[in-house]
């Protein structure tokens, strides 16, 4: 018997239904009326839907049976026999199907879990709980938890200018995980000015990988700037450059890991990895181990036969005042076959102060532009043009939709989205 745990409402959800083929559904309270519509579409009756929290008398949830309710209920049911699998079968069978941006035991420590999350109360929660370990997720998923109001690496630095940051008592904080996108040297050492007491680093790993294959090395308080970290207990890996040879030190190439923690396949997928898993993400390895992502491999801009990580652009443009969140993507151009495009989210006092002045509009744009130019090489300039917009779009954990930027540029443009 498959379930499924609903707390989101987007496409991806439709796709797990179709996979897992759930008879049952468990849904928080403010999301059983979405979830009541797609266990319709896949003819699951309602007495097949639980309330996860919240009231059961409200009228969201009055048609369903809660969690508490069932628990209560079972107190008077008779024992059922465990299931138990036969020695060694445990190796090959699902257990749980976790999708990608979408544990067991008993905790090993407290967890302070929030609803829905807000700064204000997240810096109260610190205090009031004496928190000591913090695990915050940037532009993908691995560890979730946040520093900040969203997750994104312009929050991280939004999160310093806040002023009840700057009177917040972080003292409690002992230990400090980064990962999904790597943090500039510049918000690292602010976090350690905020953090003074706590172990800080980053990580890196996929759903696929059951969460890291490299971490920081505990005997460094700080972990090298910039870096995933080093290969955990058990993990092997390699870096393959395009034309299939094994990159040497500090030189590109795809990421390729095997170890016990790499789960076995796609479920209903015959095309399933083997032996060796492809992570897609270009990295390099430095001579002391320390793993640096690149980005993600399909998200490369080419410009005139060089590569450009989208990643690398937006972590510079962040550090820039004006800007609040960035997303890059290339865009077709008939001699350098592609350029880079930042769209851009102005901190809102900028853009209240440029509303309605183009020439305010296209001074700030050539400021941002001198800003990467000072700083990257030629072919990383924003030779695709900068574009002001109100949000960028993001999954729920956090990684940037670029497929979402580069349809905005086909409608706009009406460039063929094969180029894109």
């Amino acid at each position: 018997m498959y379930f499924s745990l609903f707390n989101i409402d987007d496409i991806l959800s439709v796709y797990q239904f179709e996979v897992t083929k759930p008879s049952i559904i468990i849904a928080d309270a403010e999301n059983v009326s979405v979830a009541a519509q797609a266990a319709a579409h896949h003819h699951i009756p309602k007495n097949r839907i639980i309330v996860l929290g919240g009231d059961i008398t409200s009228k969201t949830a009055a048609p369903y049976q809660s969690v508490n309710m069932l628990i209560e209920q079972g107190r008077y049911l008779p024992p059922i026999d465990a299931y138990s699998l036969k020695p060694g079968a445990g190796a090959s069978k699902v257990a749980f199907l976790c999708f990608s941006s979408g544990t067991t035991g008993k905790p090993k420590m407290t967890l302070v879990i929030t609803r829905k999350f807000d700064f204000l109360k997240f810096l109260k929660g610190i205090k009031k709980y004496r928190i000591t370990h913090l695990m915050y997720a940037g532009r993908s998923s691995l560890i979730l938890s946040s520093l900040t109001q969203d997750t994104g690496l312009f929050l991280l630095k939004q999160y310093y200018s806040h002023p009840a940051a700057q009177t917040a008592d972080l003292s409690s904080v002992r230990y400090c995980m980064i990962a999904a996108a790597p943090v500039t040297v510049e918000l690292t050492q602010q976090l350690i000015k905020k953090l003074p007491n706590a172990r800080l680093g980053q990580g890196y790993g996929m759903t696929e990988m059951c969460g890291a294959v490299s971490m920081w090395p505990l005997s460094q308080k700080i972990g090298t700037v910039g870096s995933g970290g080093r290969l955990i207990s058990g993990t092997t890996a390699k870096v393959v450059k395009s034309d299939g040879t094994i990159a040497g030190t500090g030189e590109p190439g795809e990421l390729w890991v095997k170890g016990n923690q790499i789960t076995l396949g796609y479920y209903k997928n015959e095309a399933s990895y083997d032996g060796w898993y492809r992570t897609g993400d270009e990295v390099k390895i430095d001579v002391n181990g320390d793993l640096f992502v690149i980005d993600r491999i399909k998200e490369m801009i080419k410009v005139k036969g060089f590569q450009v990580a989208p990643a690398e652009l937006e972590g510079h443009l962040i550090d820039h005042p004006s800007v609040a969140e960035v997303g890059v993507i290339g865009v077709p151009d008939e001699y350098a076959g592609e350029l880079p495009l930042a769209f851009i989210v102005l901190r809102q006092p900028v853009a209240d102060e440029i509303r309605g002045n183009p020439a305010a509009v296209s001074s700030l744009k050539a400021e941002i532009s001198k800003f990467v130019m000072d700083a990257k090489s030629r072919y990383k300039w924003l030779d695709g043009g900068i574009e002001f917009v109100d949000s960028i779009p993001k999954n729920p954990s956090g990684k940037i939709l670029r497929r979402l930027l580069r349809d905005r540029v086909v409608r706009k443009a009406g460039v063929p989205k094969q180029k894109l």
